[in-house]
């Protein structure tokens, strides 16, 4: 079940994190600050309900056991940071490893009813990276909700 998340449910996000982050590529090189995780997942909730620049919307995936195995933190912003109209993005889009497989997808839906939802909205733009998952994973799954690959991405270990 797809609902919005709670104040309550930020535990829980913060411990999807947390396991993300433990099986990312990150983990040997980089510290999971779970205070921090708190800080921007509180800031996201304080900000749902707008129509605007900086809106966001949470939701949670929730299994019949009550408990939440994937989140979905999104952010309205000013396409390309300059433009009048606006696109939506995710800033966490985690499901838990062995999670119901409608999850995610059903998370997905959730940012795209919300990004239709906003005047103004003209594209949904979401990445797929290896960070934690194989991307070729999530960018099929992108593929089955109509999305089309726009670009790619490269990145570079810091010496």
């Amino acid at each position: 079940m797809i609902r919005f998340a709670k104040y309550a449910d930020i535990p829980a996000a913060v411990e999807l994190l947390a396991d993300a982050h433990r099986r990312s590529n990150h983990a040997d090189d980089s510290t999971f600050s779970p205070s921090m995780a708190r800080a921007v997942l509180t800031q996201g909730l304080q900000r749902v309900g707008g129509k605007h620049d900086g809106s966001t919307m949470m939701f949670v995936a929730v299994n019949e056991s009550g408990e939440i195995e994937g989140v979905m933190l999104g952010l309205i912003q000013r396409m390309y940071d300059v433009c009048e109209e606006m696109e939506a993005t995710d800033q966490f889009f985690i499901v838990r490893e062995g999670a119901d497989p409608s999850s995610a997808g059903g998370l997905i839906d959730a940012l795209f009813d919300w990004a239709d939802s906003i005047e103004g909205v003209k594209e949904v733009r979401m990445g797929a990276i290896d960070a934690v998952t194989d991307f070729r994973r999530t960018a099929l799954l992108y593929q089955r909700k109509n999305m089309v690959q726009s670009g790619v991405i490269y990145s570079r270990r810091a010496a």
